[in-house]
């Protein structure tokens, strides 16, 4: 049974990089593991039962689990957007982001919490306008960066300004 829940689950995720936590009893935990061949199968699972958890403590006790694992990436990936700042592999600026983002060059967009960008992109001449406020007729350019992005299965982080890694709303780290 545990063989056959494995490749099913392994199938469904096939091209993913989302991180996988095994709710089980420990030996069902240790039967999973020692089929699974998931490459993004978290070490520490929720132990126990799973049906005595309601859907509130089983996404707390996840969390717990997986939080530390996207910490750890997020700052994999600012550490490498500082590596590569001032290259051709980075940029700011949404003349540049956008028209990559449509294209699906985007690896990973950092993007300042709360911030909106107002203004219009032309697809067809990947023209970008940005406006002090919003216009009729406008869009959020971030939210629009944001489609693009997941759209071709990029990173992206909602970072505090603080944490940001250039001065802007916006930055990313281009596929290479």
């Amino acid at each position: 049974y545990v063989t056959v829940v494995c490749r099913k689950l392994e199938k469904y995720l096939d091209a993913q990089t989302t991180p996988l936590i095994v709710a089980a009893v420990e030996y069902e935990q240790s039967f999973y593991r020692q089929v699974s061949s998931y490459r993004y199968l978290l070490e520490k699972g929720i132990l126990g039962n799973p049906d005595g958890l309601d859907h509130e403590a089983m996404r707390q006790a996840a969390w717990t689990i997986v939080e530390p694992y996207f910490a750890e990436a997020r700052r994999a990936s600012l550490g490498h957007f500082a590596d590569l700042s001032n290259t051709e592999k980075t940029s700011d600026r949404l003349d540049e982001i956008l028209p990559a983002a449509r294209h699906g060059r985007v690896r990973t967009l950092f993007l300042q919490r709360q911030a909106r960008v107002w203004g219009t992109f032309d697809e067809a001449t990947s023209s970008v306008e940005v406006h002090d406020q919003s216009a009729p007729g406008d869009t959020d350019l971030l939210d629009l960066a944001t489609v693009y992005v997941l759209q071709s299965q990029g990173m992206i982080y909602a970072l505090p300004r603080e944490e940001m890694p250039t001065p802007n709303p916006q930055a990313v780290l281009f596929r290479y």
